[in-house]
């Protein structure tokens, strides 16, 4: 897989804002909260070395995620989230909200977000919660199995402006020049590590590392 600009160009970015992180606590807490897109390929520890090169603090990032789980199991698992009072949460569960399979339309989909924030917000109480859109889904687990994932996609952005949190809008990245989407999801549903090493991880520390101050 050929590399792509936004990876290219993202060292120049993160340099930008170190400046800023001079202003944030001492250690950094991020859970990354998911499907098998949070739980495969080991990425926490890229992005766990990219965010601590360029804060030059201690940046622990912890993983509550599984195969084939949805925001019901979600829900089910925020008190997992909580325990390790984190600064930072990232939530994902479009991948699999979006299978047709789990029945899980988009107001029940809307609704669970809504509470996952709203319980965590409550839990703890400064956290800074991003959702993320994800890499796409191809072939049938697409068009068959996916065939609106779009529209949940969307829906991140509104909940996003809805409850004041924040949007990692990874998606659209996984169509930039050079990305052969056939050859980085050669499954159709799971991205190769190098993939989302080169798109995903840059794609969460730019945003990451835009905030004044991580609390």
């Amino acid at each position: 897989m050929a590399r792509i600009a936004i990876s290219s160009e993202n060292h120049q970015d993160l340099a930008m804002d170190s400046a800023a992180s001079n202003k944030c606590g001492n250690t950094i807490n991020i859970v990354t909260f998911g499907t098998s897109l949070t739980n495969q390929n080991g990425w926490q520890i890229e992005l766990k070395n990219n965010l601590s090169s360029i804060w030059k603090k201690n940046v622990e990032v912890a993983k509550v995620a599984s195969g084939g789980k949805t925001s019901r199991w979600g829900l089910e698992n925020i008190s997992r989230v909580a325990q390790f009072k984190p600064s930072i949460v990232l939530v994902e569960f479009v991948i699999n909200d979006s299978d047709v399979r789990h029945q899980i339309w988009l107001k029940e989909s809307l609704d669970n977000h809504v509470r996952i924030i709203k319980i965590l917000k409550n839990e703890v109480p400064d956290v800074k919660i991003y959702l993320m859109t994800m890499s796409p889904a191809l072939g049938l687990r697409r068009w068959l199995l996916r065939p609106f994932i779009n529209n949940y996609n969307a829906q991140y952005l509104d909940i996003s402006k809805r409850l004041g949190v924040g949007l990692i809008d990874i998606a659209p990245m996984w169509h930039s020049p050079g990305v052969d989407l056939t050859k980085v999801i050669p499954d159709g549903v799971h991205p190769t590590r190098e993939a989302v090493l080169q798109i995903t991880v840059p794609a969460i520390s730019r945003v990451l590392l835009k905030d004044e101050c991580v609390r």
